[in-house]
């Protein structure tokens, strides 16, 4: 998908349009932007050795000098100017794509940061094969408001189309992972302790994901991002699983409902959920070529124009302060007070309590007693029985350990249950709980998961290792030896 055209970020002293004003505050901040290019040494592209990756940095500052045009921006694409040029000429007659394309933005080249302060970062992914501008006013009023803002372009795997498959996200991610180093590098002021992410399309799906294998993420904010077609791609990747976004989101989406995205949704149970479907608004219209094409429309502007234009400004503000709560603590990053039920249909996705992490279990287990474990481990999988709280391995290593103690004894037995239930065709475990409830001498009960484990291992169609056979071979014994004690 060819990038759209930018977002711009609109300076109410130069306004020129007498049909229609961009209708949004901005902040308290002046605006500087960082024109970065970079290449990832980590990673080949195609036959070259390094991944060029193009990044633009906004961030507060102190006033400037220059000013950067639309036409600036537009230089830094992959498109020629000429295409862009017949692409706003196709907006319509009364588009004025001089004006457009001399049009200044909120930022100054090059500024000098404010340095008072740390702001929060926000990472922008594009949309397959977008560029890093294409959300351009999003980007220039977060920063307006207190935020640095970051936004590579779209690249393939090993070329500079998109590859729409488990790869090419995989790249994508990447390269939002590395846009995170390259702030940290080149700003001194982005404080990555308080990281967001934003994507359009494509580059939504790939946030998700990033936030999903990175615990340092704070809020995710997905336009209308690739869940409902592309879902499946994402879920062969290693890091995938729904049940990691454990942090605030924003999904923003057109006003129609798929099957793939509800399963999606579905399974994110432990954060915070707002899913707002614009009533107005189709997928490209979330990036600036349909809005700079109705704001510089001239006479052509009709009713539902108007609405479109405004439900894309609520959607920069909705943004915005859903940003201030997730990233600042901001009691005024509330959302239900920007919601315009003319425009969209909001829902809120309230999330379940948050199960504890492993080692957490873990330590209720061995200090709060087995009550309070099985109320745990009861409301957890109650709440969602997919949820891992563990892996079994780990479960066994505890129950050895609480096993020493015989006091503790039951205490071993009831974890390895409980993993029983998370990993039902996991042999070994079966294997080991035989064998404690064997040392505590509840040899009936020990003789009947050695013969489960037995079982299962004989059961392995295609053929045993040799840690399998070993294990079949201590089965075998430990059963001949029970049950010679029971006679």
């Amino acid at each position: 998908m060819v990038g759209l055209v930018v977002l711009i970020a609109w300076n109410y002293s130069q306004l020129i349009s007498q049909e229609s004003e961009v209708n949004l505050d901005r902040g308290p901040y002046e605006v500087g932007v960082r024109m970065v290019e970079k290449t990832d040494f980590s990673r080949s592209f195609g036959k070259n050795q390094g991944r060029p990756m193009r990044i633009l940095i906004w961030y507060p500052s102190e006033v400037g000098i220059e000013r950067i045009t639309l036409s600036d921006y537009l230089s830094r694409s992959r498109t020629d100017m000429s295409t862009w040029k017949n692409l706003f000429n196709d907006l319509g007659a009364d588009v004025d794509t001089t004006r457009i394309l001399d049009w200044e933005s909120l930022s100054y080249r090059e500024s000098r940061p404010r340095l008072e302060r740390k702001f929060p970062l926000a990472v922008y992914s594009p949309g397959a094969y977008g560029d890093e501008f294409e959300n351009l006013l999003l980007c220039e009023y977060l920063a307006s408001h207190g935020y640095v803002v970051a936004a590579h372009y779209s690249l393939g795997p090993d070329s500079e189309w998109t590859k729409i498959s488990a790869q090419g996200l995989e790249s994508q991610a990447r390269d939002i992972e590395f846009t995170i180093n390259v702030v940290q590098e080149s700003i001194v002021t982005a404080d990555i302790a308080n990281l967001g992410l934003i994507g359009w399309s494509w580059g939504g799906l790939a946030s998700m994901l990033v936030q999903m294998r990175n615990q340092n993420v704070d809020g995710v904010v997905s336009l209308d991002g690739s869940m409902a077609l592309h879902s499946d791609k994402a879920s062969t990747t290693a890091f995938f699983n729904p049940q990691n976004v454990t942090v605030p989101y924003l999904f923003v989406g057109v006003n129609r409902t798929h099957d793939e995205l509800t399963s999606f949704l579905s399974k994110i149970k432990y954060s915070d959920g707002y899913y707002l479907q614009y009533k107005y608004l189709q997928h490209h219209e979330f990036s600036s070529l349909d809005y700079l094409g109705r704001l510089y429309s001239g006479n052509n502007i009709g009713p539902e124009d108007e609405k479109k234009r405004r439900s894309y400004e609520k959607l920069i503000t909705t943004t915005i302060r859903f940003f201030d709560r997730a990233l600042k603590d901001s009691v005024e990053g509330i959302l239900d007070r920007e919601i315009d039920s003319n425009l969209v249909v909001y829902r809120r996705l309230e999330p379940l309590p948050r199960p504890p992490k492993t080692e957490e279990f873990f330590e209720i287990f061995k200090n709060q007693g087995l009550e309070k474990s099985k109320e745990v481990f009861d409301r957890v999988y109650s709440n969602d029985s997919t949820f891992l709280l563990f892996m079994p391995d780990e479960a066994i290593e505890l129950a050895y350990t609480l096993h020493s103690d015989l006091s503790q004894n039951e205490k071993a037995v009831e974890l390895l249950k409980m993993s029983l239930k998370l990993y039902p065709g996991y042999y070994k475990t079966y294997g080991h709980l035989g064998n404690i409830l064997r040392r505590a001498n509840q040899l009936e009960d020990a003789l009947t998961y050695f013969s489960m484990a037995y079982g299962m291992v004989t059961g392995i169609e295609s053929g045993f290792s040799k840690a399998a056979k070993q294990d079949l071979e201590w089965y075998s014994k430990s059963i001949e030896r029970i049950k010679s004690k029971i006679k």
